[in-house]
């Protein structure tokens, strides 16, 4: 699908990074038959909709969002999966949820910077897909790092030099795995 096929807020539109990734995961899990992925800051679900429309794979999708701005946007984009696939919107903080245990693949496009880091946007809806705190994040990558154990996996993409990544007292727990491009690049909780 192309990028205009898909239904956005105005504020916000996904970048080719996602598909980038979308491509990185399918060359990973296109010999699975069956799959739960969980997409965090799901957004308008374009990164879980286009791994499963990729794939052979049957399974679910649990999409995960907290801006109510994206939920028509995001039940919009789910009619586009392809049949065998069900899905599921879950409207919440991450900080406020406990994440599915029985996913199989966790996945997101988080907010790549920290408050005080690049130019903050006057749009209250735009700064808070752009901008997380470092202690939410912190938490966040210690609670997927805990439930991912050794039986799930984790990936998600952010800039390479994000601060979120760098000043994190949960660095060991992430690994870098690719480069998307110069920019960005495809990280692994473990």
């Amino acid at each position: 699908m192309r990028k205009q096929d898909y239904s956005q807020p105005d504020f916000y539109h996904f970048s080719e990074d996602v598909i980038k990734f979308s491509d990185f995961l399918v060359q990973k899990y296109s010999h699975r038959s069956d799959m739960t992925v969980v997409d965090l800051f799901a957004g308008s679900g374009v990164l879980g909709i286009e791994f499963f429309n990729k794939t052979d794979l049957c399974g679910k999708l649990i999409a995960i969002e907290k801006q109510i701005e994206f939920t028509k946007h995001l039940k919009e984009n789910l009619k586009r999966l392809k049949s065998g696939i069900k899905s599921e919107v879950i409207l919440s903080d991450i900080e406020r949820i406990s994440l599915p245990e029985n996913a199989d693949l966790f996945v997101f496009n988080p907010p790549f910077y920290e408050i005080g880091e690049g130019r903050t946007p006057n749009d209250l809806h735009k700064k808070a897909c752009h901008f997380m705190e470092q202690i939410t994040w912190d938490r966040f990558v210690l609670q997927l790092h805990e439930i991912v154990g050794e039986t799930r996996e984790c990936f998600f993409i952010m800039r390479a030099n994000s601060k979120l990544i760098k000043n994190s007292n949960s660095r060991e727990y992430i690994e870098e795995v690719s480069r998307l491009n110069e920019k960005v690049s495809v990280f692994k909780i473990q």
